[in-house]
């Protein structure tokens, strides 16, 4: 799996949902057994903008979700412990605003070339 990838120094992005504590662990232990830096991205919204959404699917459901499911994830995606070395928020940054924010963070962490500005 990726877990090989990091090891032979593949650099990878990992998009992922980490909703249950046990795979948030294993993917942390993974990472980190592989030696590879981990740079960790937290993607928020408001509860209300996330429930906004949720309801505006049309029937309320996307791909078999269940309405309630926005609340369900809000209270237990970003309740592991995680500290992430940049946040973006969906509901106040717009796309440009928030890879910005990303691309900042990343050059100041070293993980990208280029010069900090702002």
């Amino acid at each position: 799996g990726w877990g090989e990838h990091l090891k032979l120094g593949t650099n990878l992005i990992i998009d992922h949902f980490l909703q249950e504590r046990d795979w948030c662990d294993e993917v942390v232990g993974i990472i980190r057994e592989s030696g590879a830096r981990l740079f960790s991205v937290g993607v928020l919204c408001s509860l209300q903008e996330l429930e906004r959404r949720e309801s505006s699917r049309g029937d309320g459901g996307v791909e078999g979700r269940p309405l309630g499911l926005a609340r369900r994830s809000d209270e237990i995606c970003h309740s592991h412990g995680l500290d992430y070395d940049v946040t973006v928020w969906t509901d106040q940054q717009s796309v440009a605003e928030s890879v910005e924010s990303i691309v900042m963070a990343l050059r100041a962490a070293r993980c990208l070339p280029g010069e900090v500005t702002g």
